[in-house]
């Protein structure tokens, strides 16, 4: 497990913040943060959504914008805020290596809002396997939601 997973879920629990998530493309890792004992007192809900009809599903829309971009991650986090019953919640979507062939780099989005104050990152994520690549992923999102927390608290 990554350390930051425990960072973040210990600083969530002694805010009394609970927390949603929806991720695409990556951020698996993040999953492991409902394997730390007492996750049920800080996780409502995670998704992964991973093909363009979950996407349609989850937004209750017809996609026209990249699936890997901000306004996609700002819309998925827009759509998880009116859905959660949560404090804090995140959108995630990456390009991580892959046998497709793409033209544009791996990356990710993360988009934040703690009572609708959102705000935005942007990952290049280094070369690597998928394993090291998620494991990027992992560090640097909890990295930054821990970052954001400690400017608003």
């Amino acid at each position: 497990m990554h350390t930051s997973l425990k960072t973040l879920f210990d600083l969530l629990k002694r805010l009394e913040y609970r927390l949603a998530f929806i991720a695409a493309g990556g951020g698996v890792g993040l999953f492991d943060l409902f394997k730390i004992p007492g996750s049920g007192q800080v996780m409502t809900e995670a998704g992964m959504l991973y093909d363009p009809a979950s996407f349609a599903r989850f937004l209750d829309a017809d996609i026209t914008w990249k699936y890997v971009s901000q306004q996609m991650a700002d819309r998925m986090r827009q759509t998880l805020v009116t859905k959660a019953n949560a404090e804090l919640c995140f959108a995630l979507t990456c390009a991580l290596v892959s046998d497709r062939k793409r033209r544009s780099p791996d990356q990710a989005y993360l988009s934040i809002a703690l009572e609708e104050q959102p705000v935005h990152h942007h990952f290049l994520i280094p070369k690597g396997n998928r394993e090291e690549q998620d494991r990027f992923v992992t560090g640097s999102v909890c990295e930054r939601i821990i970052e954001y927390l400690g400017q608003v608290s």
